[in-house]
């Protein structure tokens, strides 16, 4: 698979990610009744989707970094080699973001059942 196809796919996985989930709440601070059962079942299901990404993203990020480094000299200029290695870098700092989002949405979903 080539560089390009690999960041394609890439994209194409985090614009679903991110588009296509389902919106969890932004502000904490407004008094809600809410169903904190349906609320956990949607956070489990971004988490997991979220890990789903995440997985596959590393496996994409080994393979770009195998290819850069095996056709660094060859086909690819240091900058392009670079370019994909940080696309990818970033994608994944905005999931790490995202998890720990979720992750606090779990710390206060618990405080509520209390």
């Amino acid at each position: 698979m080539n560089t390009n196809k690999i960041i394609e796919k890439a994209k194409e996985s985090y614009d679903r990610y991110f588009k296509d989930a389902p919106v969890l709440p932004d502000n904490h601070e407004q008094d809600v009744v809410c169903n904190t059962e349906e609320i956990e079942k949607i956070i489990e299901k971004k988490k997991a989707q979220l890990d789903g990404h995440v997985e596959n993203l590393n496996a994409l990020k080994k393979e770009i970094e195998v290819t850069a480094t095996n056709k660094l000299n060859k086909t690819f200029t240091e900058d392009s080699a670079e370019y994909a290695k940080k696309a990818v870098n970033q994608m994944l700092a905005d999931y790490e973001e995202e998890n720990n989002r979720i992750a606090d949405l779990k710390k206060k979903l618990a405080t509520l059942k209390k």
